[in-house]
């Protein structure tokens, strides 16, 4: 089995990470842990996120993370992503896109 993380970098989105968490959270292929950094949001984007872990927390085996980092750029809240994944393979994804509900899975099927 291919272990994965997904790493989500944000930066004020407050109006598009719903949109963004349950994209995520109806991934046929439920990755191993998702990593969100917050990139010095100064919005309510960080306590959605908290709010949406709490409820996850029951009936899912992936790991969440939200990470405040004092960082500017999402290239440099990309790479404490990475520092902190425990998993082998990663894949990133920027809040407020459409993704398939296949997006992992199709994925995991091509390293196969």
């Amino acid at each position: 089995m291919i272990e994965i993380s997904v790493v989500i970098p944000y930066y004020n989105e407050s109006s598009t990470i719903s949109k963004t968490l349950n994209l995520i959270g109806k991934q046929s292929h439920k990755p191993n842990e998702v990593i969100f950094v917050n990139s010095s949001s100064t919005d309510f984007t960080s306590e959605i996120i908290d709010l949406w872990i709490e409820n996850q927390l029951d009936n899912n085996s992936t790991r969440y993370l939200n990470i405040y980092s004092n960082s500017k750029t999402p290239s440099s809240s990309k790479n404490i992503g990475i520092k902190k994944s425990n998993s082998d393979w990663i894949a990133f994804m920027d809040c407020g896109l459409f993704f398939s509900k296949n997006w992992l899975k199709d994925s995991v099927t091509l390293l196969k």
